[in-house]
């Protein structure tokens, strides 16, 4: 094997794009895509800088690395001219050196944790002994010692690997696209079933059969004079997760016994996320919670004699899913669920047997779902841990191809 410095494979550019910038597209660095056009990396933003003139240039070929997400694998090889940003590092490959070869290894798993880890530099140390703001020097990285096969060896080890991670990738866009697949059918299933307005049943507002209710504010500490206050945990609107998970941790506030019979929280009741990103998020309680209380982002939802909790939770999630909820907040300075909208949600005016048949049928096609995608999850992360380990295996001469 023959160890060799970076600088002796490659050179750093640093080519500012001037008046070419209006001409040139701008490219980014993805950990899964490699070096892509912004456009398609993130469709949904705008490129914003008062000007284009400093960013670097690149060439078919070249290597870019972004040097803050370096020990993430953010880099990869230019398929076309563009500009890229001028905080990226960008390296030229010599013509006795294979660019995808290069950039395999640089990104490796092995090379990232010997190589690339202990060359960060940042601002300040955070916890761990890892800095903040961490980037790599490129001077730094030309600097480093590795093992650098023949040209030959390079274009052999680099086509198997296209070959390879091509079918891999192909895999994993498979399973992604079921689970997205999956995802919708879980959505419209909810609608074909507890929304009113397509299951034709007549329907009432959904306070007229629950106790609807904010919880407690949030008390870091006793008030002055309080001496019967003490601390209990709370549920909090981010412990409230998509399709009805409940994640629970131990944060607290001051309470008073009085309080905690007040918020206290039961098997069978609803909590919903009042505010925030994640507004309009629901779920049922499969037992009851002693000692704790909800924050006032969360509201409870309390069934009343002849209504089940699940009922009305599925009905709630077949509303945002339909988009009904978000609909509610049209004009809100800050968009949420309030307790007043939620007790106007309509839900479908069945009897408790039918209420029963239908969450009984939920709770089995949901949790069929909810495999499929775990088991989709599950094989997706096998062949993502495969990937980062044959692309160290071959692009260090462990494996032979």
């Amino acid at each position: 094997m023959t160890n060799r410095a970076l600088w002796t494979v490659m050179q750093e550019t640093n080519l500012r794009a001037g008046s070419r910038s209006d001409e040139l597209p701008l490219l980014s660095v993805s950990m899964t895509k490699g070096v892509v056009r912004f456009e398609d990396l993130h469709p949904d933003r705008v490129a914003r800088a008062d000007s284009f003139e400093n960013y670097k240039t690149v060439e078919p070929g070249d290597i870019v690395l972004n040097r803050m997400s370096a020990t993430s694998g953010a880099v990869g090889v230019a398929h076309e001219a563009g500009i890229v940003s001028p905080d990226y590092a960008t390296f030229r490959p010599h013509d006795t050196e294979d660019s995808e070869y290069v950039s395999r290894l640089i990104g490796s798993r092995d090379f990232v944790d010997t190589k690339m880890r202990p060359l960060l530099r940042g601002i300040g140390v955070g916890s761990e002994g890892g800095v903040r703001t961490p980037r790599v020097n490129s001077s730094d990285l030309l600097g480093v010692k590795t093992w650098i096969p023949p040209l030959e060896t390079q274009r052999r080890i680099a086509d198997y690997l296209d070959k390879e991670i091509s079918e891999m990738d192909a895999l994993i866009e498979e399973f992604e696209g079921l689970i997205s697949s999956l995802e919708s059918r879980r959505g419209v299933y909810l609608q074909s079933k507890f929304d009113p307005a397509i299951t034709g049943d007549a329907s009432m507002k959904m306070g007229t059969f629950a106790q609807i209710s904010l919880g407690k504010t949030f008390q870091g500490e006793p008030n002055e004079g309080q001496d019967n206050a003490f601390p209990v945990n709370y549920v909090r609107a981010a412990n409230i997760q998509p399709h009805g998970q409940l994640v629970l941790d131990e944060q607290t506030m001051y309470a008073t016994q009085d309080e905690v019979d007040k918020y206290t929280l039961n098997a069978g009741d609803v909590v919903i996320v009042e505010g925030g990103a994640g507004f309009g998020r629901s779920l049922t309680l499969q037992e009851d919670l002693p000692g704790w209380i909800f924050q006032n982002h969360v509201i409870r939802m309390v069934p009343r004699s002849g209504w089940l909790g699940e009922f009305l939770d599925y009905t709630i999630r077949a509303h945002l899913y339909s988009g009904y909820i978000e609909l509610q907040t049209v004009g809100a300075t800050i968009p949420g669920l309030s307790s007043e909208r939620a007790a106007n949600l309509p839900v479908a005016f069945i009897p408790p047997e039918e209420q029963h048949k239908r969450v009984t049928e939920a709770r089995e096609e949901l949790s069929r779902m909810g495999a499929l995608i775990e088991e989709s999850t599950r094989l997706i992360e096998n062949l993502k841990a495969r990937k980062t380990a044959l692309i160290t295996e071959v692009v260090t001469g462990r494996k032979e191809v």
